[in-house]
């Protein structure tokens, strides 16, 4: 993997998580981001992607500890000096310590990769795959959701586990969990407890004990 810088402007973003080696789609209008945009380098450009811990936005709200250090893949130039820019997750990281810099709208930290070294794993994982699309399918008619199910079922298992980590309607802090844990299994078996917490409420998927979505 490149060398990733120690210092990167954040980007805080409410219920919203970057996975490395997923894609997330934004658009740039607000003077803050506009400016940081504008002020990345030429050549790569690095972008952290993390949480704010309030929905309030007070004058400086306080952020999670980890976010993910995303990559600008696409970008194009809009009327009004708006930007609308394809990021991709590459590692995630842990906030030391931000930087103060009063002449910029944006905030901006020096971060830590060692925790998440072996970012961006590809080591996938095993899933009842049958058993996982009645849950989500379930899930996805409570929520009132359209997706597309003919677009997700060709991928591997792991990304299909990190794609809709990103892309459900969780809380912050269930986004925030599923972003944090260790491994790609790990997220697997938290994202199906969050899917069956929902489904079980509307009685519409009995418990079993033996867990046939994970055997």
């Amino acid at each position: 993997m490149q060398e990733l810088p120690k210092e990167i402007p954040l980007f805080p973003l409410q219920k919203c998580i970057l996975l490395p080696g997923c894609n997330l789609p934004l658009q740039l209008f607000e003077p803050r981001y506009l400016q940081m945009y504008e002020d990345l380098q030429i050549g790569a450009k690095f972008i952290g992607i993390i949480q704010p811990k309030s929905e309030v936005e007070p004058t400086h709200i306080d952020l999670f500890d980890v976010g993910t250090v995303a990559e600008i893949i696409e970008a194009k130039s809009l009327p009004n000096r708006r930007y609308a820019v394809v990021l991709r997750g590459l590692r995630r990281f842990c906030i030391q310590s931000e930087i103060t810099d009063k002449k910029v709208l944006y905030r901006k930290a020096t971060v830590s990769y060692e925790k998440y070294i072996m970012d961006p794993s590809q080591k996938d994982v095993h899933l009842d795959r049958d058993e996982f699309f009645v849950l989500l399918d379930q899930y996805i008619r409570k929520k009132k959701i359209k997706i597309k199910m003919e677009n997700i079922k060709s991928i591997r298992n792991f990304q299909l586990i990190n794609i809709l980590s990103q892309v459900l309607p969780f809380s912050v802090l269930e986004k925030q969990a599923l972003l944090e844990v260790e491994s790609h299994h790990d997220r697997m078996e938290q994202l199906i407890t969050l899917l069956k917490m929902e489904t079980y409420t509307s009685g519409q998927i009995s418990e079993n004990k033996s867990d046939p979505i994970l055997n």
